[in-house]
């Protein structure tokens, strides 16, 4: 115990009760406790340290004092009737697999660290904490912690140090580091003599030792070295623990009776925790060496008290099997040492990893002996699990690792369990048989969680104002919202848990009904929907449109076929049953059909007003009108309207007709103006031969047009443009028939006067009165003969003189005197001749009537210039004209249809 001795009180130094007993403080100062205290505990101390002893993780007296004498060996420990037992705490998240855990005192937890893997899933370390039966990730706070892939070291271990007052972790020769309120933070270390040199094992196990004051740290062993040393941390101080002073590091595992582990190819990881009943350190299994160097698991039950190791007797009847990674814990509940699970197997050669098996049994150490202890509902085999004592249970908590013995493929599991007679209840769950409602139906509630001691009580909270202690309660809320439903469940051991659900409680199931277009027209699709609310979902909408048909679902269309009342049902269904039929009768038109145009006047003279009305049926009124006149003019809402037409052309006219509900249809006509024609001739007078060019142009009507000139010689054309020679001096009436495809027919007259011809040109001029009166009209006509051809007249006349024909001048003398007025007739020919004549104007004249030339005509269907000869006349002239366009049409001599 040399190596020990700088952990002895002095002067200074202050003594602090940890959460397992009576703990001395580190040699360094300030103390972590109080003044209060530490008064506290040494009154402790000097009245009960008996009680110290055996509750408490400080095993006695101060290091280097005589230890008490140990307890007697005695029966097996007495489980009772409230025998402890294995419980799954697994609810929620949880760490990752192979997350180690300890009890974390100081900060009143448990601490669960998963360092990161050099060549492993895990590449990102995180930390984690176990209260209140639940796990939650606090890496964000916490920082970072040791690593297993600093160099020297391939895992992390960890243990609390009742003396500092944290969690130690060491991943590695320089890697030591401490866990408190919260956080992680590194230490700064030093080593003994010849520490320097010296490399930590690949496999390390930690655990304070209150006999000591110390973390306990036993080296496994490197591939290079043999394992089985023991170091000790007093502060930041690593020492080793020898049964005496070494001369070398050797001296420390390889003298005198230690437990060796192999440093060949096995990892030589034993088990390890400190005993409080015993006071003493427990270690148990890993691997050893063998003759031929392979490592084989180990079943040897070692003690270490005073820095002397102690081998058991492992001939006794109930001795564990040999194993690695096996987990060993101090239950300070019942006072003995509790172990589970590990690694076996059975090698003559060399072990390849496919032959290893994982354990999952369980296992008492107390008094220096071994019981089994007998687990049906024991965790599953586990090769890499954690274990750390849990003060709130109270009980042993194990968090599994590998359930393949590290063998691959990895079974790797993160299940959470309880060594406990009394496991708190955990992941409690509140279960509601309807957790949507309509008001008034009942619900019934249960709740499922894991651990608890029985008998269980309950309280449940419903939100509405009731409450029940029953554990299968059933409550009815008759007021449509949402209600918090909690319980809380205390067991016998006063561990309680809460949980809560929600309840939402709906309206009974209602909808509204929405026809479109309604009413509706027969033929045409009509949109049914029900905007349904409350009850509970799915809700089914079920139709009946009253003409045999239906339909499901809360959109549909239906098509009526006739048109009538038709009453239309929908029925609304609840998942629950609940049921709720509306009823609405549903008007169905006849369809709206195609308007009807009428049009007045019809054919219509261009720039005369038409008027157009639209006659709608079926439908549904009231109804609206837009008008397209087909020559670029629109109408408004109208039913009767009236269009002018600026051009004769046909054009089709349109009416769309909307009804109240949108539908819409469209009505046509053709409008027509009446058949007119223009006929002209470029001569209407002149002297034989004489030469005329007739046009004629029609418009309105129907097209295409028919035309047919008869000369009045006996000679006809069927071009609208003829050129016609009259041989013989004479009076002729030129006649125009033009027809349309309906047929329309319109005949039109042009009047030709044919003079003698030959000889000299001569012209005579004569007055209608030899004297005229002052504003009285005196009429002069010029009479031509001889020459050839159409004759061009030019008047020579005071102001007050106009023509009103070719050959007729009217004068309205303002003056009295002598009137004259000249006229000069020219052939085309080149030959012409000049008259005067004069008309004596006085104050008393008699006003006089001369004759009047006709003139020609351009004319619709009444040329004005046919109004000498009459009604009858024209009739007469039309029918003539007509019938013999028939006649010639018969024997195919008409004029063309086009």
């Amino acid at each position: 115990m040399e190596k020990l001795v700088h952990r002895l009180p002095d002067a200074g130094r202050s003594l602090v009760t940890g959460p397992g007993g009576l703990d001395h403080g580190p040699w360094r100062s300030p103390p972590r406790s109080s003044a209060i205290v530490l008064a506290v505990s040494v009154v402790v101390l000097l009245l009960a340290p008996s009680v110290a002893v055996a509750s408490g993780e400080s095993a006695g007296a101060v290091p280097g004092t005589p230890r008490p004498p140990p307890v007697s060996p005695g029966p097996p420990p007495a489980l009772g009737a409230h025998a402890p037992f294995w419980t799954n705490l697994t609810t929620g998240v949880t760490p990752p697999a192979g997350t180690l855990i300890v009890n974390d005192t100081a900060d009143h937890y448990i601490l669960g660290y998963r360092p990161n893997e050099t060549n492993g899933p895990f590449q990102t370390q995180a930390t984690w904490r176990f209260a209140n039966g639940a796990w939650k990730n606090i890496s964000t706070g916490a920082g970072e912690g040791p690593s297993s892939s600093e160099p020297g070291s391939q895992g992390v271990a960890m243990t609390y140090d009742a003396w500092d007052g944290y969690v130690v972790a060491v991943g590695g020769p320089q890697s030591t580091w401490e866990f408190h309120r919260g956080n992680w933070t590194r230490l700064t270390t030093t080593c003994a003599a010849l520490c320097a040199s010296f490399r930590f094992g690949q496999e390390v196990k930690l655990s304070y030792d209150a006999q000591l004051r110390a973390t306990v740290l036993f080296d496994g062993g490197l591939d290079e070295n043999p394992g089985g040393s023991v170091w000790t941390l007093a502060g930041t101080t690593w020492s080793p623990v020898c049964s005496g002073p070494p001369t070398n590091y050797s001296d420390c595992w390889e003298t005198g009776t230690t437990p060796l582990r192999s440093g060949s190819g096995g990892d030589g990881e034993p088990a390890m925790t400190y005993d409080i009943r015993d006071g003493e350190l427990v270690l148990f299994g890993g691997t050893s060496p063998t003759a031929n160097g392979i490592p084989e698991p180990d079943c040897e039950t070692w003690t270490l008290t005073n820095a002397t190791w102690t081998l058991l007797n492992v001939s006794q009847r109930n001795h564990p099997p040999c194993r690695d990674h096996a987990t060993l814990v101090d239950d300070r509940t019942k006072g003995y040492v509790l172990m589970f699970g590990g690694i076996y197997w059975d090698c003559q050669a060399f072990c390849f990893p496919s032959t290893l098996y994982a354990l999952a049994d369980t296992w008492l150490f107390a008094l220096g002996k071994w019981w089994p202890v007998p687990t049906p509902n024991a965790p599953p085999r586990q090769g890499l699990a954690s274990m750390a004592y849990d003060a709130a249970a109270p009980g042993v908590l194990c968090f599994q690792g590998d359930g393949n013995g590290g063998a691959p493929p990895p079974g790797r599991d993160n299940t959470t369990w309880i060594w406990s007679a009394t496991p708190p209840p955990v992941g409690l769950q509140l279960i509601a048989s309807l957790p949507t409602v309509t008001p008034g139906l009942p619900v019934t509630f249960h709740a499922t969680f894991q651990g608890g001691t029985p008998p269980m009580a309950y309280a449940w909270s419903f939100g509405d104002g009731n409450h029940s202690t029953a554990a299968m309660p059933s409550e009815a809320f008759y007021a449509a919202r949402n209600y918090t439903v909690s319980l809380t469940i205390r067991d016998s051991s006063n561990h309680s848990a809460f949980g809560k659900v929600r309840i939402s409680v709906v309206p009974v199931q209602s909808g509204v009904l929405v026809i479109r277009p309604d009413p509706a027209e027969a033929g045409r699709p009509v949109a049914f929907s029900d905007r349904v609310s409350g009850g509970i979902p799915p809700i089914q909408v079920t139709w009946s449109f009253g003409d045999g048909t239906s339909a499901n679902g809360p959109n549909v269309t239906h098509t009526f076929v006739k048109p009538g009342a038709y009453g239309v049902q929908v029925t609304l269904t609840g998942s629950d049953g609940n049921q709720q039929t509306s009823s609405v009768e549903l008007a169905v038109a006849p369809s709206l059909l195609a308007p009807v145009i009428a049009m007045s006047p019809e054919p219509a003279a261009v720039g005369a007003p038409v008027y157009f009305s639209a006659t709608v049926s079926g439908g549904i009124a009231p109804y609206r009108y837009a008008w397209d006149f087909g020559d670029g003019g629109m109408g408004g809402d109208q039913s009767t309207i009236a269009h002018t037409f600026a051009s004769s052309a046909p054009v089709e006219v349109e009416v769309t007709v909307t009804d109240a509900v949108g539908v819409q249809n469209r009505g046509f006509a053709v409008h027509t103006s009446t058949l007119s024609v223009t006929a002209s001739s470029n001569v209407s007078w002149g002297a034989s031969p004489l030469t005329v060019g007739f046009n004629a142009a029609a418009g309105g009507g129907f097209p295409s047009y028919a035309y047919w000139w008869s000369f009045g010689d006996g000679t006809s054309s069927a071009s609208p443009r003829s050129s016609h020679t009259y041989l013989a001096a004479g009076n002729y009436t030129a006649v125009l028939v033009v027809t349309d495809t309906r047929p329309g027919l319109v005949v039109v007259q042009q009047i030709i006067t044919v003079l003698p011809g030959g000889g000299p040109l001569t012209v005579t001029l004569s007055a209608s009165s030899s004297t005229a009166a002052i504003d009285s009209p005196v009429f002069f006509t010029a009479s031509p003969s001889g020459g050839a051809g159409a004759y061009s007249l030019a008047w020579n006349a005071p102001s007050g003189c106009s023509s009103v024909g070719g050959a007729e001048l009217e004068c309205i003398p303002a003056h009295a005197g002598t009137l004259v007025v000249g006229v000069s007739v020219r052939d085309p020919f080149g030959h012409s001749n000049t008259v005067n004549a004069s008309v004596v104007v006085g104050g008393n004249g008699t006003p006089s009537s001369g004759p009047r030339s006709p003139g020609a005509v351009s004319s619709a269907s009444v040329p004005p210039w046919l109004t000498p000869f009459g009604e009858g006349a024209l009739l007469c002239a039309a029918a003539v004209a007509l019938g013999f366009l028939l006649v010639r049409r018969e024997r195919g001599q008409g004029p063309p249809r086009r």
